[in-house]
Parts: C-alpha cells; structure tokens; sequence
C-alpha cells in the first residue's frame, strides 16, 4: 500500500514501478503509466491499493474528510459542519442536516454512526469537556495542511479468534497442560 502524495519524489510501488512527481504541474505520475492528479484520472491524495489482478486509486478518508471541511467552509455551510476556530478540530453542528445533505455527497455512508466509525478507524478522538465539546481531533488532521492527513493511517482491529467447530481442538491442549500443572505440583 503506497500513498501518492505531492511531496513524494521517487518511491517503489511494489510491482516494479517508479513514482515521480511533477511539483510544477501538481501531478504525479508512475514509470507504468498511470496518472494521479488534476489533469489525470485519479484524484490528489489518492493511494494505490492491490486489486485483483493488478492496482486502483482510492482517495482515503481522512483525505475525504479534509476536502469535504473545505468545500463546506467555501459554500457557506459552516452551520451544519464546520472547523473550529483552533484549526486543530471539526464539528458537526446539525447531524440531520450532516446526514441528509453532505454525508451522502463526500463519503460512501448513509449514516451518521457509519461516519463516526470511520473516524473511530482512523483514530480521531473525540473532545469530552471545555470549549470544544462534541467536536473530533487527530494529531495530523489540521486545517491548513491537506497533504498531512495522508499519513493518517486506517487502524486494524485485532484478529478474532473463531468459537466454534474449532473450539474441540483446544481441549487436548489444555487437558495437556492441567496434566503438566498436576504432576508439577505434586513435587
């Protein structure tokens, strides 16, 4: 999993490809082919994932979130989401609205709770107490550096042991280990 962003100069790709940006004309393009950028078919700050048989661009959402605060502020719908005035946090101030009208335009959720999940993913936390109540942070999530937020990554949530069919084998073991625990006491 690479990440494709403006400040990158030369990085492996994993599949033989060399990555190399053009700062002047704010694209970056791979020895492969492929574009990314204003002029290409993928957009800023997507990052290229395996896919089948070869790659695909998505736009992580952080990156999403960012643009998503931008356009917001820039259309005047501050009322409903907004940054803070720290540039450090964002709010949703009217979650209905959030949801009826921006959630479904930026993210791929329908929900206010699928949101809230995403976020909890990529670890933003939210504010309990003090002026900024209800509102959510991230160390790299700041207002005036988009390209930071790309390096919030997606955290993985620990494996899941299976209860089961499986759960039968577990009973030798442990009928093992009670023996060993005997015979060790018993000294």
């Amino acid at each position: 999993l690479q990440r494709v962003t403006m400040t990158d100069v030369h990085q492996n790709e994993g599949v033989g490809g060399q990555l190399a940006v053009d700062h002047a004309n704010a694209t970056s393009t791979t020895s492969l082919g492929h574009e990314d950028g204003p002029n290409g078919n993928n957009s800023a700050g997507s990052i290229r994932v395996v896919s089948g048989s070869g790659f695909r661009y998505v736009v992580p959402f952080p990156y999403r979130l960012h643009k998503m605060l931008s356009d917001v502020d820039s259309r005047g719908d501050a009322s409903i989401v907004s940054w803070m005035p720290d540039g450090l946090h964002f709010k949703v101030h009217d979650p209905q609205r959030f949801v009826e009208s921006i959630i479904p335009s930026a993210f791929k959720q329908k929900s206010l709770k699928s949101f809230q999940r995403q976020l909890h993913l990529y670890g933003f936390q939210r504010v309990q107490d003090g002026p900024n109540k209800g509102s959510y942070w991230h160390e790299h999530f700041v207002q005036d550096n988009r390209d930071l937020c790309l390096t919030i990554s997606r955290i993985k949530a620990p494996k899941r042991s299976r209860v089961g069919s499986n759960s039968n084998s577990n009973k030798p073991i442990l009928k093992k280990n009670l023996d060993i625990l005997v015979v060790a006491t018993q000294f």
